[in-house]
């Protein structure tokens, strides 16, 4: 959060505390509340950025943003802009006076189904209403100028992109624009307009990063309930991701009762692209307590031990990643370094039919030439030795749980495919990576719906600079 980023220092300690237990990716809260943790128009003027420092920072010109990333990557550790972009404001009465949306475009500020304008102190400050067409144009700029100015930056990573809640989005401008649109639309909804306005501003996003630089992803925390989300929200993100208007979804399943938890997570585990979801999980108290099992069974106080639990219901599932909000609360008794992110244990026993061979390392096979047309203009692909080991994973209280461990050459989009006896690709999947040394867990269920069952595969990498490089698997399952 940006109480962390004020100073070099502390950014050292961030990244320190992430290498060291074993984080691949941090998010750093660079607009908090319409103001810069960074430097605006920083390589161009192209897009409209006229945001100021934030409070939170001194007046010493300090960049986190620029500094982070720096830092970030000589760690291996992707570094994505966290934006915050419909909540305009803090609630703070003299922080909202001083605030730069609130002195220039209060008009700009959502209503209720009353047709009053928002207060403060009804959510978490005042939000922008989406249906307002000079809020779109003015975020996009925004944001587009983060992208713009920061090149290097892994990913632009979208929070509070949503009403405040079902009350709002009654602007007079977006009942004009919808009422509008109903002439010709007899049978959109009230409820559809608001998410059209939501969804619209996402898909104008993400072709803007995308000419800006086409590997940076644009990435959102999104309401884990869809249900909620869609209705409560305006926030239809399902259909981001059958669009392909988004790159990686994270939703925040914040629940503490876990039966809550895994319904929701049954929801989200029906959709699809689930290699591009990231499990957002509550790592925090209310009550500002630490998360240290210490603490366990005290009432009303989540701890580590009810985390861990959740860590291994998501790592039943194929899902993109796990993230953990927040930082600051994972620190409070240094409760992180007891946060065992590789390799969280379950209670209960493996049962012994899931048992299969435990270490299969295989030198990479030799790649062979394909001959191409004179005519033919190809790429020079760059070899690697992938030291790649596909192992057996005791983690979880699953059928099955493999581990792949990968050591590459470079940052970036990778793809790894498994393949039967008879080369027919059985199974695929697409991640970003790190240079160095990865972790990747997978529950054994092929494309098919199908478990993998014991015989002869083979396990290729792939990326687009990179000859593909393949090893030989045998797996032996008991009971099969």
């Amino acid at each position: 959060m940006p109480w962390s980023l004020t100073t070099p220092a502390k950014i050292d300690h961030v990244i320190k505390t992430a290498v060291e237990c074993g984080y691949n990716e941090i998010l750093v809260e660079v607009r908090y509340r319409s103001d810069a943790l960074y430097q605006p128009n920083r390589r161009s003027l192209l897009y409209y950025n006229p945001e100021p420092r934030s409070y939170i920072l001194s007046d010493d010109g300090f960049d986190p943003l620029a500094y982070a990333i720096e830092k970030g990557h000589q760690a291996n550790l992707a570094v994505q802009a966290w934006v915050v972009v419909y909540n305009a404001t803090p609630v703070d009465p003299q922080l909202i006076r001083q605030n730069h949306i609130y002195q220039n475009y209060p008009d700009w500020l959502t209503y209720d189904n009353k047709g009053s304008q928002m207060r403060s102190s009804d959510q978490y400050g005042y939000f922008l209403d989406p249906g307002v067409a000079g809020t779109q144009d003015y975020l996009l700029d925004v944001l587009s100028d983060i992208a713009d100015g920061y090149p290097e930056l892994d990913g632009l990573h979208l929070d509070y992109i949503r009403y405040p809640n079902i009350n709002y989005g009654y602007h007079p401008e977006s009942v004009r624009r919808f009422e509008s649109k109903r002439n010709s639309d007899p049978d959109l909804t009230w409820n559809q307009w608001r998410q059209d306005q939501v969804t619209e501003f996402v898909r104008r996003m993400y072709d803007r990063i995308k000419r800006i630089k086409p590997e940076m992803k644009l990435t959102a925390a999104v309401i884990a309930n869809y249900n909620e989300a869609v209705n409560l929200y305006g926030q239809s993100w399902e259909t981001w991701l059958a669009e392909g208007i988004i790159d990686t979804i994270y939703p925040m399943l914040y629940n503490a009762d876990t039966s809550l938890f895994v319904r929701n997570l049954d929801r989200i585990s029906k959709m699809t692209r689930r290699e591009d979801i990231v499990i957002g999980l509550r790592a925090w108290n209310n009550n500002g307590s630490s998360l240290a099992n210490k603490h366990r069974g005290k009432k009303g106080i989540y701890t580590l031990g009810d985390l861990t639990e959740k860590m291994e219901i998501v790592l039943a599932r194929d899902f993109g990643g796990l993230a953990f909000f927040s930082l600051e609360s994972l620190l409070l008794d240094d409760a992180i370094f007891d946060l065992d992110i590789r390799t969280p244990r379950s209670a209960l026993p493996l049962s012994e039919t899931t048992v299969v061979e435990k270490q299969l390392i295989y030198p990479p096979a030799p790649s062979s030439k394909v001959e191409m047309p004179p005519a033919m203009t190809i790429k020079a692909l760059k070899s690697f030795d992938p030291m790649i080991v596909f192992s057996y994973n005791p983690v979880l209280q699953l059928d099955q749980l493999y581990e792949i461990s990968l050591v590459l050459p470079e940052s970036g989009a990778w793809k790894w495919e498994l393949r039967d006896e008879s080369d027919n690709l059985i199974f695929q999947r697409y991640r970003y990576y790190l240079k160095g040394e990865n972790k990747d867990f997978w529950n054994g269920v092929l494309d098919s719906g199908r478990y993998v069952g014991s015989g002869l595969y083979s396990l290729s990498i792939l990326h687009d600079d990179y000859t593909p490089q393949t090893i030989p698997l045998k797996l032996e399952l008991l009971g099969d």
